[in-house]
This record gives structure tokens, sequence and C-alpha cells, in this order.
């Protein structure tokens, strides 16, 4: 199953790629079954973000950095 996000800050699209179980969590965390860190712990962060927020890496990054200043 993939999963294309856009990130709402540079408007880049990204795939997330699950496997057949993972969508199956994926559906759970959707459906309000959980944290998506217990239900997808075998995803990186980041596409965890992704599939919460749509944020990439970048921008998530340069976010941060905002809020040092």
């Amino acid at each position: 199953m993939d999963i294309v996000t856009e990130c709402p800050v540079c408007k880049s699209a990204h795939l997330v790629h699950l496997t057949r179980t993972q969508g199956l969590r994926y559906g759970a965390y959707r459906a309000g079954k959980g944290h998506i860190q217990d239900m997808l712990p075998d995803l990186s962060a980041d596409d965890r973000e992704r599939l919460i927020t749509g944020i990439c890496p970048e921008c998530f990054a340069s976010i941060g950095e905002e809020d040092d200043e």
C-alpha cells in the first residue's frame, strides 16, 4: 500500500510505502485505536510524521530552527 502525502509547507509530494500488515495497523491508528509510534514502530520517525501531518523532514527541521530563534 502506498500513501502519498503533500507537505503543507513546501507542497512537495512524498510516498510512504506500507506493507499489508502496516496498512491494517495504520487503518487502526486512523480509527483512533492507538498512537502511531505504537502502531507503526517499524516505520521511521520521518515517515510517521508524514502520515500524521504531511510535513517533510526538511520543513520539519526548518520549523524547529525557527522555534530556537
